[in-house]
């Protein structure tokens, strides 16, 4: 397959001969945009903010490249909690670096070869089943006697069968219907590298498990259990599956419903999404040891105004809390240095959540290497930093954004 090759939120003249806009589907329009540019008299392609490969025909499609490499996304998505990670096993063991940077078909097939050994663990351990509670009738007792219905039935129930509740074993349980359904997914998928009968053998697991409806709020709820740790740790194992399957129905934009059919679509990565996560995972990790939290903004969002026809929430991507009080806020940006309306948007963060310290974290780039960093924006005794991270160094911009949190944190608890 011949494929025009992106790089993630850039625009770019197209030039290959074989390309014309007639081949980008209507699904194309959530991961780019296409215009003619006059001067050149070309086409001209602006990529959002997604890796991954969209099929166009059997012989064209384009990829979309990370602009930090294949390496650092990868180390990205491990630490954002994106992707599988064993619980015994160093991090710097399981990063595959040996990825090479231009093969995402790979990359991407990889991904699922690691959901397919999950699965597996899954099966060597047990799947998960619940208790079901039937009422029944039985002339042998195989469960909990009902002895008030019996009981009401005296005397004409000696000799009769017995009233009882029966518990029954069931793999039907949310958890489940989402590896199935992702694995019914896959099948339908054209996959390159991993074998068809591979990903058939592992649906097989799942037969006893009839198709049935999975709401978009039970995903949510299931996703957030597993953010929370409010999964059960005996069934542990479980979580390496469901977060790479939950990575690849979001990378392919689908939803689990009554009487879908499962169709094929790209899988790409939400880059912005993926990187704000792992910002998250750096802030939480830094000032969990000065006792205090770094909360997703989104999951407790605050009314702006206390009073009004219809309430507006302010959700910031980061708060800082100690105790009960928000120490500072900040926002990540998947871009060069937020914009004038990035900023008015800060300052209502900080205005709703009465503090006097918010800030940024967006993405360097070569003209800001020599600048001051963190770049910081001051007013009467409020203040507002921008930190930009370097996702090509990214050992270096992990020390010195985790020391400036730990800085600010430290000072702001004093």
């Amino acid at each position: 397959m011949d494929y025009l090759s992106l790089v993630e939120s850039k625009r770019q003249i197209i030039t290959a001969d074989w390309f014309t806009p007639d081949l980008l589907t209507p699904d194309c329009q959530k991961y780019l945009t296409i215009e003619r540019d006059t001067a050149t008299r070309q086409w001209v392609i602006q990529t959002e903010a997604y890796v991954g490969v969209i099929p166009l025909t059997a012989e064209y499609g384009i990829q979309i490249r990370p602009k930090s490499g294949l390496k650092n996304l990868t180390y990205m998505l491990y630490r954002s909690g994106l992707l599988n990670r064993s619980l015994e096993t160093p991090f710097e063991q399981t990063v595959p670096y040996d990825i090479p940077d231009d093969d995402l078909e790979s990359f991407f097939e990889g991904l699922i070869s690691s959901f397919l050994e999950a699965v597996d663990g899954i099966k060597r351990w047990g799947l998960i089943r619940a208790n079901v509670r039937e009422e029944a009738i039985a002339y042998v007792v195989r469960g909990r006697i009902d002895y008030q219905q019996w009981i009401r039935r005296l005397p004409q129930t000696f000799g009769l069968p017995i009233p009882q509740q029966i518990f029954n074993t069931r793999i039907d349980n949310l958890p489940n219907r989402v590896l199935r359904r992702c694995l019914e997914y896959l099948v339908a998928s054209p996959l390159k590298y991993v074998p068809r009968d591979d990903v058939l053998a592992r649906l097989e697991y799942f037969t006893p498990l009839a198709p049935s409806f999975v709401s978009q709020q039970e995903l949510d709820e299931l996703e957030q259990d597993l953010v929370a740790g409010r999964f059960p740790s005996s069934r542990y194992y479980y979580l390496p599956a469901l977060n790479l399957a939950f990575l690849i129905f979001r990378g392919a934009g689908l939803g689990l419903g009554e009487n879908q059919d499962v169709t094929f679509k790209p899988i790409l990565i939400n880059t912005a999404d993926m990187f704000e996560k792992y910002i998250r995972v750096l802030f939480q990790e830094t000032v969990h040891v000065l006792d205090a939290r770094a909360e997703d903004g989104k999951q407790i969002p605050l009314k702006f105004y206390r009073e009004g026809p219809q309430p507006i929430f302010i959700q910031p991507d980061i708060l800082i809390r100690f105790g009960g009080s928000t120490v500072f806020v900040a926002d990540v940006k998947y871009k060069f240095a937020p914009t004038p309306q990035d900023h008015y948007q800060l300052w209502a963060y900080m205005q709703a959540h009465q503090v006097k310290r918010g800030g940024f974290v967006s993405l360097a780039q070569n003209a800001r290497a020599g600048n001051k960093n963190p770049a910081w924006f001051k007013r009467d005794d409020y203040a507002v930093f921008d930190y930009a991270f370097d996702c090509i160094d990214i050992a270096s911009a992990e020390r010195q954004l985790q020391g400036m949190v730990s800085a600010l944190t430290n000072e702001l608890l004093l």
